[in-house]
């Protein structure tokens, strides 16, 4: 029937937010057009989105999720950093 099958790929938010390491695995994979790793502000902004979906649609991932991403996020982030610094 019309309107009962997505026409874009969706999201599972439970199974995707089960664990931090999901999404990161997800955005390390973006990387510049060179294969160098994106500016920490880029992740940032990944990260950013996927707060922004959890509004959109309401949901509330699991307690200890979020300070569970931080903690991933800050490490890739200085990751990210330490690359660039160091003209990876």
């Amino acid at each position: 029937e019309a309107g009962t099958r997505a026409t874009r790929q969706t999201i599972d938010l439970d199974a995707f937010t089960d664990d931090p390491e999901h999404f990161v695995s997800f955005i390390t994979t973006r990387v510049q057009d060179t294969g160098e790793l994106m500016k920490p502000i880029v992740y940032g902004g990944y990260k950013s989105n996927l707060m922004f979906l959890f509004k959109r649609y309401r949901y509330i991932p699991r307690a200890g999720y979020s300070v569970e991403l931080k903690e991933y996020m800050d490490g890739l982030k200085r990751i990210a950093n330490e690359a660039r610094a160091a003209g990876e």
